[in-house]
């Protein structure tokens, strides 16, 4: 059904999506269908950029809430030691770090390595990726020289702030961009996914709601209304994606399809652990055992 001469471009896309719709040659599981079939095809998922999300993952409900209290284990080490140095107001020398290493005040770059691989193989069954390992931790303890810098009225200072410093660098932790080619996604994480999802909505007339919970970490996918069966269904591309990667392992008897049109009650079955946490931006607590409260706040969102 996917005509791969339509999907060079969005405005091409989008166009030949909204003349079929128009036309009611196609409903709007079929939509949802072609959107699948690109996905399939066409969207790869950033897995780096995962590992990022998971250490950033500051819920405690959720299973990678373990790499975000490793990493701030590793952190407050490191702003601990700093702090000290700054209340002596002298500058760092590498042989300053190498002793505190030594006395243990702050971590070696190859305990903080092994540190965060033993996280994530037990999270999510694999070490920090080598391009992660890159990105976050080629500068980890270089020395960072402050230059002077006037005291500001009614702040609270350290001793000595006034004076030049320097301070030892942490982890360099930040994320990765989406990736897109003539408007069309072609690579990024959940995120990306639904803000992709929300703009094809979007343009075609289709009513959209983002939800954001838990799924494997912090997570977030479209509830999509279907205006011929007069309902609201889940399109978890992430989960989907998940499938065809074999990124999730032993999820018979379900599908990648299993998530295109997937009920309430269907993506409690398929993640039990999943956890609804905001709906269109309103916050709520819905889970396996009260998915009924869902719709009340999906109407509710509608009639606002």
């Amino acid at each position: 059904m996917l005509d791969n001469n339509k999907i060079n471009d969005y405005e091409t896309f989008i166009g030949w999506l909204k003349q079929l719709k128009d036309s009611g040659a196609i409903t709007t599981v079929q939509i949802l269908e072609i959107l699948y079939l690109y996905y399939k095809d066409n969207v790869t998922y950033n897995y780096d950029l995962l590992q990022y999300v998971k250490l950033t993952d500051t819920d405690k409900s959720s299973p990678s809430s373990e790499c975000n209290k490793v990493f701030n284990d590793i952190e407050c080490k490191v702003a601990e030691f700093n702090y000290e140095m700054r209340k002596k107001g002298c500058h760092l020398t590498k042989e300053m770090i190498d002793n505190a290493i030594k006395e243990g005040k702050i971590f070696s770059r190859e305990e903080v390595t092994k540190k965060l691989d033993e996280v994530f193989r037990k999270v999510e069954g694999r070490a920090l990726t080598e391009r992660n390992k890159e990105k976050y931790l080629s500068h980890y303890y270089d020395i960072i020289h402050h230059p002077y810098r006037a005291a500001q009225p009614n702040s609270i200072l350290f001793k000595n702030e006034e004076l030049e410093h320097s301070t030892m660098k942490g982890i360099a932790l930040s994320g990765y961009d989406p990736v897109y080619k003539n408007g069309m996604l072609i690579d990024g994480v959940c995120a990306h996914y639904v803000m992709f999802e929300e703009k094809i909505c979007k343009d075609l007339g289709i009513k959209h709601k983002t939800i954001r919970g838990i799924g494997t970490t912090g997570h977030s996918w479209s509830m999509i209304y279907l205006p011929e069966e007069n309902k609201w269904v889940h399109f978890d591309m992430t989960m989907a994606r998940f499938y065809l990667d074999n990124w999730i392992k032993n999820h018979d008897p379900y599908k990648p399809e299993s998530w295109i049109c997937a009920s309430t009650e269907e993506i409690f079955e398929m993640q039990p652990s999943r956890i609804i946490k905001e709906v269109g931006g309103k916050h709520c607590n819905i889970d396996k055992n009260n998915p009924e409260k869902l719709m009340e706040f999906i109407n509710e969102e509608v009639q606002r």
